[in-house]
């Protein structure tokens, strides 16, 4: 029912001017939880790989030295990349194995599941207008089979804009209008509720 109610959506906006579709990732197209669940086993089994001794961490006990480093680098607070690679690196103590291990956890990431009916209804939207994709965090989906063939665009948290010290997320709304070279009331964002507060701001209507 989901994925219907987004496609009755997207198709209503057609009707009404709308050229493209701008969907966040996480929780919008797949499972936020399902996909960073499977990545974080994969980066553990890494580091046991390389580090046998190191004992196992949780999710939660990672991300508590991802939160160190934000806390010592708030500039880059937002590059989750930035931030996990440093605390892999603080971790182990090895540049070049903190990068492996990251390089694993970020492949299992952009493997994750779609939602049933998501490709479906991808493909039926590329008929008609663009499809773009934003994140701040570490999706690619340039890399990922589906997606990779059928978006227009992607625009992520690291990106720079000019925009000094606004926030990330209207950053990534103004890159959203650049990219795609359209007028932001043509464009319509489907996704959580923290990008469409300055989506909004800047134009883009919210489904």
């Amino acid at each position: 029912m989901r994925t219907v109610k987004i496609i009755r959506q997207c198709f209503s906006a057609a009707m009404t001017g709308i050229q493209c579709v701008v969907f966040d990732l996480d929780d919008t197209l797949w499972s936020t939880a399902a996909t960073l669940e499977h990545a974080h086993e994969v980066m553990n089994n890494a580091l046991q790989t390389e580090l046998p001794e190191e004992p196992i961490e949780s999710p939660e006990q990672f991300r508590d030295r991802m939160r160190a480093v934000q806390k010592d680098f708030p500039e880059r607070e937002h590059d989750f990349g930035f931030c996990r690679r440093e605390a892999l690196m603080r971790m182990t103590g090895d540049a070049m194995l903190a990068e492996r291990v990251f390089v694993a956890w970020h492949k299992a990431r952009n493997e994750p599941t779609l939602f049933d009916g998501a490709e479906e209804m991808l493909r039926r939207l590329k008929r008609t207008m663009k499809i773009g994709t934003l994140t701040d965090g570490n999706a690619d989906p340039f890399v990922i089979s589906p997606l990779k063939d059928l978006i227009d665009f992607h625009v992520n948290s690291v990106e720079e804009t000019g925009f000094g010290e606004r926030t990330q997320k209207a950053r990534r709304t103004h890159l959203t209008e650049n990219t795609t070279e359209m007028p932001c009331n043509a464009i319509k964002h489907r996704g959580e509720k923290r990008t469409v507060i300055c989506g909004r701001a800047f134009g883009i209507c919210y489904m």
